[in-house]
């Protein structure tokens, strides 16, 4: 009797921990959801700010100075600074990017090196720019194009990095979430920004792939067009 009792205890004994070390398991992987989430939230933040305070804006003067209005501007637009604090939250998360699925991370990497190339074109156009500046000057027609070339990519890169972190904190990707995500909404012409965009992007690496307008600027028609 007394030694059904011990074989009895040692069960019960080998159960609970067994119990505590599943529950120990949960603990930590519900702690790995709840940080990853949190990952995926400051940095889908992040990125949906930049788009809808810098990106959209730039995107929107781009309509207006690569239209056939440009040809009349002079001098060429003067370009606002780039929001301050850019990519902090990045910079600080870099670390526990590991959290996030392959795809995500490298989506996200993509972006982030994608849009601080956009900015170095953005801040040397900036600098370079004067109130007697005009687009007959190559060098300052060339910087505001290397601008606008990288400009679709970086909203597109963005959209999708979003959609990614979206899902990695299991929430629905529209544009009551996401401001970037209204790229996908259709106009009254049954058209959507992306569309547009992605337009934008084919056109502009068949031009580069060409070698047209690759540093080379002549007129002002050829730094100010209406591309296909």
């Amino acid at each position: 009797m007394a030694f059904i009792t011990v074989i009895w205890q040692i069960r019960s004994s080998s159960k609970q921990v067994q119990d505590q070390i599943k529950a120990q398991r949960d603990s930590e992987r519900e702690e790995g959801k709840r940080q990853k989430r949190a990952v995926a939230s400051a940095l889908s933040a992040e990125i949906d700010d930049f788009y809808r305070f810098f990106l959209k804006g730039l995107w929107e003067k781009r309509e207006k100075i690569c239209g056939p209005i440009a040809l009349l501007m002079k001098p060429p637009a003067e370009l606002t600074p780039a929001p301050p604090l850019t990519f902090v939250v990045y910079r600080s998360t870099v670390c526990q990017l590991g959290l996030l699925g392959t795809t995500t991370v490298k989506s996200v990497i993509g972006l982030y090196n994608f849009a601080a190339s956009l900015l170095d074109h953005y801040e040397i156009y900036r600098k370079a720019w004067s109130p007697s500046s005009s687009f007959k000057d190559p060098e300052l027609a060339t910087n505001l194009r290397d601008v606008f070339d990288a400009l679709p990519g970086v909203i597109l890169s963005s959209d999708r990095a979003c959609e990614l972190l979206a899902k990695e904190q299991e929430i629905p990707y529209d544009g009551r979430s996401f401001c970037v995500a209204g790229i996908r909404e259709v106009d009254e012409k049954g058209e959507t920004t992306k569309q547009a965009l992605e337009s934008e992007a084919a056109s502009i690496r068949k031009r580069l792939s060409s070698g047209s307008g690759a540093g080379k600027v002549t007129s002002e028609v050829e730094i100010a067009p209406n591309e296909p």
